[in-house]
């Protein structure tokens, strides 16, 4: 069925399920309504628990986008409100605005999404608890909530972020990324090169299909690796595919040796697999000392 079709590959879970519901009405007695049935209920269950506000672009935006950082975790259940929330921004603020990363820890249980790029960007922070929010390298916000608490909480990420994109960027950043034979590509630029700074590339996942304890089905804007890059060498660089799988595998067995708090701790799943589809690269750049993001810029593997 060719609506069925178009119905899946429709991106919003909200305009999926009303799709859903539309063709179920029409085909009541389909050999497909088995099937339409649970695709309702499992778009139900992606489906945010409220409309994000539509994002008004500033009038003085001068080209920098503020990079949102959330430390979560799929065994957190005070995480759902902040996840669903930062569900909200990456649908309602468009990317040159608003850059997210979503790394996840196992705090206060292990989450088979972690791996050596959420450890280091933990250690960069300090981070201790889960939901930590950071915009900008700064304005930390930690605390979070169930559903009915996620449009509060998206109210309160939009209020943070509003004021910081009419500063001006400190350094203008472009960057390109494309996927050959298991490897993604990257091709980036930068105006100048800022004393003290780091720049960083970042592959991210769109979304990342996991049932945690806390409920929530999807993980959106996950992060997979990262290298930090030499602004004096050559503008380019790679992330391999099985090469940042094979680390995060490592990393999953080594923290399943050393878990103390479960005895004989297991996985029962490891979610280590990069897609080779759905993927994107950030690029940002960040002051060592003061952890300030002086702009950040993101891209669509092609």
């Amino acid at each position: 069925m060719n609506d069925l079709a178009a119905a899946y590959a429709i991106k919003d879970a909200s305009a999926r399920i009303k799709e859903f519901e539309r063709i179920k009405a029409a085909y009541p007695n389909s050999q497909f309504a088995a099937a339409i049935e649970r695709s309702i209920l499992e778009a139900k269950l992606k489906a945010l628990p409220y409309h994000p506000e539509p994002f008004k672009a500033p009038a003085d935006w001068k080209g920098k986008a503020v990079l949102a950082e959330l430390f979560t975790g799929s065994e957190c259940p005070p995480c759902v409100g902040a996840d669903l929330a930062f569900d909200g921004l990456v649908e309602s603020v468009p990317a040159k605005y608003l850059v997210i990363l979503v790394y996840h820890l196992p705090i206060p249980r292990p989450d088979p999404m972690m791996n050596p790029a959420t450890k280091t960007r933990q250690d960069v922070y300090g981070v201790k608890s889960t939901p930590t929010v950071l915009f900008d390298g700064a304005n930390r916000m930690v605390g979070g909530g169930n559903r009915v608490m996620a449009e509060g909480k998206f109210a309160e990420y939009k209020t943070a972020v509003e004021p910081l994109l009419s500063a001006a960027p400190e350094v203008l950043l472009k960057v390109r990324a494309s996927l050959a034979r298991g490897a993604v590509k990257v091709a980036y630029e930068f105006d100048r090169v800022v004393p003290g700074a780091e720049y960083h590339l970042v592959l991210v996942q769109d979304e990342q299909e996991h049932k945690g304890s806390n409920g929530l089905v999807s993980h959106k804007m996950v992060v997979r690796d990262l290298v930090t890059v030499d602004p004096a060498a050559p503008k380019t660089a790679t992330f391999d595919l099985a090469a940042s799988e094979k680390a995060a595998d490592a990393y999953l067995t080594e923290f399943e040796k050393t878990y103390t708090r479960v005895p004989n701790f297991k996985w029962a799943v490891r979610r280590n697999a990069i897609p080779r589809q759905g993927l994107k690269v950030v690029f940002f750049v960040q002051d060592k000392e003061t952890r300030k993001v002086l702009n950040a810029v993101v891209a669509d593997v092609m």
